[in-house]
């Protein structure tokens, strides 16, 4: 082997260690995440009613219930998820008025939150209630009926900001059927959009209302559907990529849940619907 050839195969070699060592160090960060903020994500049992009405008449109820992924931003056991992932009516009469044309106009879905469990890492399950529905944000604030500690959230007074191509650490919790087990996802951000307002695209997309985090642990936002009006017919929006439809999932920026949480803080036990 001359000297050349040497030198590449060393330089090769140096690549693929430097780049396992880079490796090493996300995955060994996505861990402390993980230690540190999986008791901050929580499953919560939703019992929803619902009706359909057509021209005023009612033609169809009924009772669904869901589990869904929530945030802690408080010790306080406050959570912040997705409305629509909550209350999906929101998204079917959205549905309706971008694409459903002109009979469109005469449908419409309704729906009420009967009961709401929130069940954290330790166990306990809490009657839950909700203290803000923000729908130009797709945000749902609730909170424990009772008084309630809880033993982790995330921190909001140290927003993390990312940017394109930046590795995140999403964390969930898988369902019953695998005993509400934590979850950890790297991913990296595709996009960073900055009008009308701030938010971040990912490759992952079907994580509503878990919490996103930078590489440095701080907590980056959490995932929610971002909705616009949209002209394009059902068939021909499957064709034109994300969010042709009016539809979009995004990583909501903690700066903004901070500033509706501020609203909260100040309106206590108000509801107050935007």
């Amino acid at each position: 082997m001359n000297l050349k050839k040497l030198f590449i195969s060393l330089f090769l070699v140096l690549i693929i260690f430097v780049q396992k060592i880079y490796a090493d160090d996300a995955v060994n960060s996505a861990r402390d995440i993980k230690n540190k903020f999986e008791n901050a994500v929580v499953s919560i049992k939703i019992t929803i009613k619902q009706k359909m009405a057509i021209q005023g008449r009612e033609v169809n109820t009924n009772e669904s219930r869901s589990e869904i992924i929530g945030t802690v931003i408080d010790n306080s056991g406050l959570i912040v998820t997705s409305l629509i992932a909550t209350e999906p009516t929101v998204f079917y009469n959205k549905i309706m008025k971008n694409r459903g044309g002109p009979q469109a106009s005469h449908m419409k879905w309704e729906s009420e939150v009967s009961d709401i469990k929130i069940r954290f890492n330790d166990g306990q399950e809490k009657e839950g209630k909700i203290l803000l529905r923000d729908k130009d944000l797709d945000l749902v604030f609730i909170q424990p009926a009772e008084k309630y500690s809880a033993s982790s959230s995330v921190n909001l007074k140290e927003a993390g900001e990312v940017r394109i191509l930046d590795q995140i650490v999403i964390l969930s919790r898988l369902g019953k059927i695998a005993s509400w087990t934590p979850t950890m996802t790297l991913d990296r951000i595709e996009a960073v959009i900055q009008k009308p307002r701030p938010f971040y695209i990912s490759r992952t997309k079907d994580y509503f209302g878990a919490p996103v985090f930078s590489l440095d642990g701080k907590f980056a936002g959490i995932y929610v559907l971002r909705s616009t009006e949209s002209d394009s017919d059902i068939i021909s929006s499957i064709f034109s990529g994300p969010g042709a439809a009016g539809f979009i999932p995004i990583i909501l920026p903690a700066s903004d849940i901070a500033e509706t949480v501020k609203q909260i803080l100040e309106t206590p036990a108000q509801e107050k619907s935007q």
